[in-house]
């Protein structure tokens, strides 16, 4: 591997350190290509704190547990994410689905869009703003942030490239030029990143797509989602890393979006 991750990988600990001894059946969603570089980043921090474990359910059937899987781990894990609450229900539903294992059940750094009072044994918040739906959660990064690319990176081929996304948590009321939504474009996690790392900017409010830039050493800018999620993460831990915030962008006049 051929870089560091964006933030050190001993900020997880203390979120792995609970695991250690114990065999971890780990449950994934069917996302979109951000959820697949969280799914990685989880995969090579576990690896990484020498932590048993395996997979509960797959991307491509997630409703489906290996029920041999759940019989015989100690614990559960649910990848991190942005599914909290009620705005994506079938994720919730699948959270329910677990409790009648009668196993601890740990939430991976996640963001809450509303409260939901399941009797987890640990909660990890992603940003600051998802304390106040879980009084009992803890801080910690988004996973992706301590992803490491296993690839090379070029030099960008383009100055600026503005991806929006188009789905429940767009922003309302926002006319931008872009040039699709990043998303819909990209499968794996090396296309996300290196379709980020074509542009020496890239504009976008895919949070992750912005990681994403991130690791690929680009400058990028994070406009707002439809609720907290973007702003609160990014002023937890994106501000840091050199990423700019504006709410007010638009597109310049005159302005040509590079075609991707």
């Amino acid at each position: 591997m051929h870089q560091k991750s964006l933030i050190d990988r001993a900020n997880f600990w203390p979120i792995f350190r609970e695991f250690i001894g114990k065999k971890i059946g780990l449950v994934v969603a069917r996302g979109n290509v951000g959820d697949k570089l969280i799914k990685e980043a989880a995969e090579q921090l576990f690896k990484y704190f020498n932590i048993d474990f395996e997979y509960v359910n797959t991307e491509r059937e997630p409703d489906i547990f290996d029920e041999e899987v759940c019989k015989r781990v100690d614990e559960f894990a649910i990848n991190g994410g942005g599914n909290m609450g009620n705005l994506y229900l079938n994720t919730r539903q699948r959270r329910a689905r677990l409790l009648k294992y009668k196993k601890p059940i740990t939430i991976l750094p996640q963001t809450f869009n509303s409260k939901e009072d399941f009797n987890y044994k640990k909660v990890w918040v992603r940003e600051l703003e998802s304390l106040k739906f879980r009084h009992d959660a803890e801080l910690a990064p988004d996973l992706a942030l301590g992803y490491v690319y296993p690839g090379k990176i070029s030099k960008p081929k383009k100055k600026l490239g503005v991806w929006i996304r188009t789905d429940v948590e767009v922003k309302k009321n926002r006319k931008i030029k872009s040039l699709g939504d990043p998303t819909l474009i990209c499968k794996t996690t090396k296309q996300y990143i290196l379709l980020a790392a074509k542009y020496e900017k890239i504009v976008t409010n895919r949070i992750h797509f912005a990681i994403a830039g991130l690791i690929a050493g680009r400058k990028v800018t994070l406009l707002p989602n439809s609720y907290f999620k973007n702003y609160s993460i990014w002023k937890t831990w994106l501000k840091h890393l050199g990423c700019e915030w504006n709410p007010f962008w638009q597109n310049e006049i005159n302005n040509k979006i590079t075609k991707k």
